[in-house]
């Protein structure tokens, strides 16, 4: 029976469940690097300490991540990503970690943030229903703005501000 999942910093150690997670999610492989090896994946996390990405663990064990990158100081904004291995999937944690992490984001650190931004493919609903439930408010659809070999795609965008209403949740442990 797992225990409930916590939001920490991602550990090098995580890096071998990480490229497993990769190889083993098709649909990851658009949103993560094509890592090679363990070295590659234990290089991503490594980049990424000390910034806004969360390993959403279960028991140990990494099982997805939720990040806010390209923060952009002049305008105070950032923009949200998230990802579940299939396994966490459907439990309702997504939100719950969205949630987790855009007020942490938006109200809690020493420089918040007044504006998440979230994208993702039209083709991926359930991210835009995690998005909805996490208090983000559909703003659009950008046209063909991602590329995948020769396949161009449209994705749906959204955004939190710090004046929108917070969403009723129940937060995850959030690990410094």
């Amino acid at each position: 029976m797992p225990h409930e999942p916590v939001l920490r910093p991602w550990r090098v150690t995580d890096a071998p469940t990480l490229l497993r997670h990769l190889r083993g999610t098709a649909d990851l492989a658009t949103q993560l690097p094509s890592f090679q090896d363990t070295a590659e994946a234990r290089a991503w996390i490594e980049e990424r300490a000390g910034l806004w990405y969360f390993a959403l663990a279960i028991n140990g064990v990494a099982m997805g991540n939720v990040s806010v990158g390209n923060v952009d100081r002049t305008h105070s904004t950032g923009r949200m990503g998230y990802w579940l291995a299939p396994a966490a999937r459907g439990k309702g944690w997504a939100k719950r970690a969205a949630c987790t992490v855009a007020d942490h984001v938006l109200f809690t650190v020493t420089e918040p943030v007044f504006r998440l931004e979230l994208g993702h493919r039209v083709d991926n609903p359930v991210c835009g229903r995690i998005a909805l439930a996490a208090g983000f408010v559909h703003e659009g659809t950008e046209r063909q703005k991602l590329q995948y070999g020769r396949l161009r795609v449209d994705t749906h965008t959204y955004g939190r501000l710090q004046t929108d209403p917070r969403p009723a949740h129940e937060p995850l442990a959030l690990e410094p």
